[in-house]
């Protein structure tokens, strides 16, 4: 939840940044997708569904990246909100 966490320290160091609509969606499509994984990979699951859990992770993961083309947190933020 690397992205998720480096967002909420630049809320606790600064304060709220004024978005814009399309910034706001990115970040928060960000924050669920890895919320989703996160969730997810610690699922326990019997052997057959595990072909579904690792089909399903897979799936997210592939969204994650297409987000974040797998940036840094802070070269990502960078990006969406500017210098900071």
């Amino acid at each position: 939840m690397k992205y998720t966490n480096y967002y909420s320290e630049l809320l606790k160091a600064n304060k709220v940044p004024n978005l814009s609509r399309n910034q706001q969606q990115e970040i928060m499509n960000i924050v669920f997708l890895e919320g989703s994984l996160n969730s997810l990979i610690k699922l326990n699951c019997h052997a057959d569904t595990q072909v579904n859990k690792i089909h399903a992770t897979y799936k997210l993961s592939a969204k994650l990246y297409n987000l974040t083309k797998n940036q840094t947190p802070q070269q990502l933020f960078t990006k969406i909100l500017g210098p900071h």
